[in-house]
């Protein structure tokens, strides 16, 4: 057996089979250290940046672990159309000491806007001014209408009333004591204090002016309102209550004879008021000089006339001593004007009614729009908006009947349905 084995025949049999069986080997068993296969391909990019196409999952060549020590090598083709399938991830290293700023930091602040003006002051209250203090002022007269006026306006704007009550005393003093700038809105009574008012109106125009019974021939102010009274409606009440009121059938107006608008428009009121209530009376129209009469030589011409109704269309000093010296002396029924005669004057007077100017509630309406920022140059006090009206009491003497007339025709009047017949602005008869 043995022979067998170490015979030539086997030895060399048995040497071509190894031969063989190695040479099988080398072809089937794989390579202990490969290479990486690299692909014809690796990446294509984008030549257009807007392009934003996806990677496509299927051109992606699979991943191979590689020996740590073999780093292949890319060498990536760009094409004109096609997307990144291998995008290698960057990684940061984060440094152990803090890098310095190069430079400081500078702080930006913020201006604040700077004024150009300086800013209104918080109004305080409203400034009034009158010769009389309406507490000791007469009954009805139009300073304690115009205070109540505009103590009812501040109370709804949560203000006060800064009076001043001067007399005598110097009006710009009283006005720069309340031109401060805290009192948005002056109001100055009287028709005396006309040009005054007018004067302090140019100094502070910041300063909202409001004159009650002033005149109103001049409105080129922005800051002046004047509050005035329907002259040919206070003339028309008079001569409708006189042509009611006359026994004798002549009654009379007396006016100042600088022939201005005013006396026109009384004495034309008048006369429509006494041809609506007595279209056979006479009226009998007296002039005098204001700077040197008194009206006691008119009222003895008057009663050598018969005449037993007189209105005294005249300013308030030479109005009341006419008034009183027709009603007391002069034994003539007088109408008084501007305040209440017959609660003022003594027992025994024959004011037969007073006419009232009462502008509280007009100038409560006023102030409202000046304070919204409106502007009105002149208010008129008329029937129609409760800015004139009737004393509360007619004389005793006057009989019932007379009474419920006037009356009538004065509602008649306020109602609007009453036309007196006269251009308020012209003072002409229509």
């Amino acid at each position: 057996m043995n022979k067998f084995f170490s015979s030539p025949p086997f030895r060399a049999a048995f040497s071509f089979i190894c031969i063989l069986v190695l040479a099988a080997c080398a072809i089937t068993s794989p390579d202990i250290n490969p290479q990486p296969v690299l692909p014809t391909r690796v990446a294509n990019v984008t030549a257009s940046l807007g392009n934003t196409t996806a990677p496509s999952t299927t051109s992606a060549p699979k991943a191979t672990q590689a020996s740590a020590t073999v780093a292949p090598t890319l060498s990536p083709t760009i094409a004109n159309t096609a997307t990144m399938t291998f995008t290698p991830s960057a990684t940061t290293t984060a440094s152990a000491t803090p890098t310095r700023p190069t430079s400081t930091p500078t702080a930006t602040f913020t201006s604040t806007p700077t004024l150009t003006s300086t800013p209104t002051p918080v109004p305080v209250g409203f400034g009034f001014i009158s010769r009389l203090d309406p507490k000791d002022a007469p009954a009805g007269s139009i300073e304690i209408a115009s205070y109540d006026g505009v103590k009812v306006v501040a109370d709804s704007f949560s203000l006060r009333v800064d009076a001043e009550y001067i007399g005598s005393g110097d009006f710009e003093v009283a006005v720069k004591k309340l031109a401060d700038g805290k009192h948005p809105i002056i109001v100055v009574v009287g028709s005396d204090l006309t040009a005054a008012t007018r004067k302090a109106a140019s100094t502070y125009p910041f300063v909202k002016f409001v004159g009650v019974d002033q005149q109103s021939d001049d409105t080129s102010l922005s800051n002046l309102s004047i509050v005035i009274s329907r002259s040919d409606e206070e003339g028309f009440i008079a001569g409708m209550i006189s042509g009611y009121l006359t026994k004798s059938r002549v009654v009379a107006v007396m006016v100042p004879n600088n022939n201005n608008f005013e006396a026109k428009r009384y004495t034309n009121g008048f006369t429509q008021g006494v041809r609506y209530s007595c279209g056979i009376c006479q009226t009998i129209v007296v002039q005098i000089d204001v700077e040197k009469e008194n009206g006691t030589e008119a009222i003895t011409r008057l009663q050598r006339q018969r005449t037993d109704v007189l209105l005294p269309a005249l300013n308030h000093t030479l109005g009341a001593e006419v008034t009183k010296l027709g009603a007391t002396t002069g034994g003539l029924w007088v109408i008084g004007l501007g305040r209440d005669y017959g609660a003022t004057l003594n027992g025994g007077n024959r004011v037969a009614i007073s006419i009232l100017r009462k502008p509280d509630e007009v100038i409560v309406q006023l102030i409202k729009t000046l304070m919204s920022g409106g502007s009105t140059k002149v208010v008129t006090l008329s029937a129609t908006n409760n800015g004139l009206r009737l004393s509360p009491k007619f004389a005793s003497e006057i009989s019932p009947a007379a009474i419920r007339l006037m009356k009538d025709s004065f509602d008649l009047l306020a109602s609007g349905l009453l036309d007196v017949g006269v251009d308020f602005a012209t003072g002409d008869v229509k």
